[in-house]
Formats: C-alpha cells, sequence, structure tokens
C-alpha cells in the first residue's frame, strides 16, 4: 500500500499523538504550550489541514494575528474535512483580520 510506504504509519501515528497533547493543552488554555505539538504535528504530517487550524487558533488566542492569519489560510489550502472546521477557519481568519486593523 503506496500510503503507508516507508516510516508513514510511525509518523501518522506520531502526528496523532502530538494533536492529542495539544488539545489537552488547549482545553486548559495552555496556549503557548500548545504550539509545540503542532508545530510537531505540521512537520510529522505537512499535508493535513488540522494542525495548521489548531495553530491558527492558538495564534489568535495569543494576539498574533498575522501567524494566526498565515495558519489559517495554509489549513483552508489544505480543505479542512468537514465544514465545521472550515467554518471556524473563516471566522477566525475574519477576526484576525479585524484586530489588524486596531
Amino acid at each position: 500500500d503506496g500510503t503507508l510506504a516507508g516510516d508513514a504509519y510511525e509518523r501518522c501515528a506520531s502526528a496523532r499523538a502530538r494533536l492529542a497533547e495539544a488539545n489537552r493543552l488547549m482545553r486548559r488554555k495552555e496556549w503557548q504550550a500548545a504550539a509545540l505539538p503542532l508545530r510537531e504535528a505540521a512537520t510529522l504530517n505537512p499535508g493535513h489541514y488540522l494542525p495548521h487550524l489548531l495553530l491558527g487558533r492558538v495564534a489568535f488566542e495569543q494576539g498574533q494575528w498575522a501567524e494566526a492569519k498565515r495558519h489559517l489560510e495554509t489549513a483552508q489550502a489544505l480543505y479542512p474535512a468537514f465544514g465545521s472546521e472550515r467554518e471556524m477557519a473563516r471566522a477566525l481568519l475574519s477576526k484576525c483580520e479585524a484586530g489588524e486593523e486596531k
């Protein structure tokens, strides 16, 4: 199976573990701490939208509008699987743009 070639399975499993860790930190509103496992997940699985969507949220929560916008646009380009996630990206992008105008 070409989708599991090389170390793809291990990389995918590692990325999922990093996402789970980041979600735990985000639930506790530990935004800065959540960024590291999200960046690792994005590196492990660069074609997946979710690390970028969540990095956008983390940056947004910290008032880092330009970084939030960059990650949210990347997430949108990678096409989130669920409509609710696409809507979250759009809503946060709008708020980032409003924040940049202040």
